[in-house]
């Protein structure tokens, strides 16, 4: 999550250098992914501890290796859109 926040203030400090009149659309945007952290981290609190009481440890440590595994593949396949979105910017 600490990650994510990280990110988020990376880019909107990025698009507010290059795009200074559309500060409040990248405001906007932020405020939604902030609000979706302090969701995930809700649902991950519960979720995590209802996995763990009723699969035990073991499962509570697979979901998480195939959580991030999904999160890297994401992170990768975005990668060359990334790239050219700041080549042209």
């Amino acid at each position: 999550m600490v990650l994510l926040c990280v990110l988020v203030y990376f880019v909107s400090y990025i698009a507010k250098i290059n795009y200074g009149a559309v500060i409040l659309e990248i405001v906007q945007a932020e405020g939604l992914l902030n609000s979706c952290t302090y969701i995930g981290s809700a649902i991950s609190t519960h979720g995590i501890a209802k996995i763990s009481e009723n699969a035990g440890w073991y499962i509570t440590i697979l979901s998480w290796s195939a959580i991030a595994l999904i999160g890297t593949i994401i992170c990768f396949s975005c990668a060359k859109a990334w790239e050219e979105f700041c080549k042209n910017n």
